[in-house]
């Protein structure tokens, strides 16, 4: 019998996605727990992500960073480091993801700098996660694993599109 526990997110996460997001499919992201022990993800569909495109603030790094974000933002004080698997450019992701979370970012850390510090070869614990998440988020019943779908509307990402715009105008 499943014990009634308050799963979260805590420690160090990974995030990582299935599709990047050019590719015409859709497109899981998930972040996990370094021990495996919970996971929650987004999945966009390619014609969300294409109509997300059109839009004049849009970037890759952007849109993986309120993603993220979104994710993780009700986790955030027990969140010790985000480790992000190079889908994007790190550094802008990065900047991005300190500026949504403001005062609470814990320490982030792409997946190549994490490798040097442990002197291992990690893999991405959240890429066959990302990939269930994109291809199971909007079935209605699946086996496996259960999936802890996060919900984000357009307006929402727009938005946060145009904060992040006017963020990188005020930092140029």
């Amino acid at each position: 019998m499943r014990q009634n526990i308050d799963y979260k997110l805590y420690g160090n996460v990974h995030c990582d996605l299935s599709a990047k997001y050019f590719k015409k499919q859709k497109t899981g992201i998930a972040v996990i727990n370094s021990d495996k022990s919970f996971h929650r993800g987004i999945c966009l569909t390619s014609a969300f992500k294409k109509s997300l495109k059109s839009h004049k603030c849009y970037t890759d790094e952007r849109l993986h960073s309120i993603c993220i974000w979104k994710i993780i933002e009700q986790d955030i004080d027990s969140i010790e480091c985000i480790i992000l698997c190079m889908d994007t450019e790190y550094e802008k992701t990065k900047r991005y993801l300190e500026y949504l979370f403001q005062n609470k970012c814990p320490k982030i850390e792409s997946l190549s700098r994490y490798r040097e510090e442990l002197q291992k070869n990690v893999k991405s614990l959240a890429h066959n996660i990302a990939n269930a998440y994109r291809k199971r988020a909007f079935k209605l019943s699946s086996k496996g694993k259960e999936l802890n779908v996060v919900k984000i509307s357009y307006k929402e990402i727009i938005e946060l599109l145009v904060e992040l715009e006017e963020f990188d105008k005020k930092s140029e």
